[in-house]
């Protein structure tokens, strides 16, 4: 029995965190945690997963967007900036 409980805790487990790493606001803090800590190439792939969950994630485009700024890629900065404006328009 305790064998059985174990397992069923460990999937309850595994569960809740697949469905914690697939909203874009989970992925969004994720990569607030990264950039703080100092890895920012690591909490830009996090917000470019976030955006691709949802595209309409704000605070995602904005901090993808200042952190490429601020790596000295203006251009996908740009991208960054208009993709979100894009997304408003509809």
């Amino acid at each position: 029995m305790n064998r059985y409980l174990s397992i069923v805790a460990m999937l309850s487990f595994l569960v809740v965190q697949t469905t914690r790493a697939e909203t874009a606001a989970s992925l969004y803090e994720d990569a607030l945690a990264l950039v703080e800590s100092g890895d920012t190439l690591g909490g830009i792939v996090q917000l470019r997963n976030a955006v691709q969950k949802d595209r309409k994630h704000v605070p995602s485009w904005l901090l993808l967007a200042e952190l490429n700024l601020d790596l000295g890629d203006p251009a996908f900065a740009l991208h960054a900036a208009r993709s979100r404006e894009a997304e408003r328009r509809f």
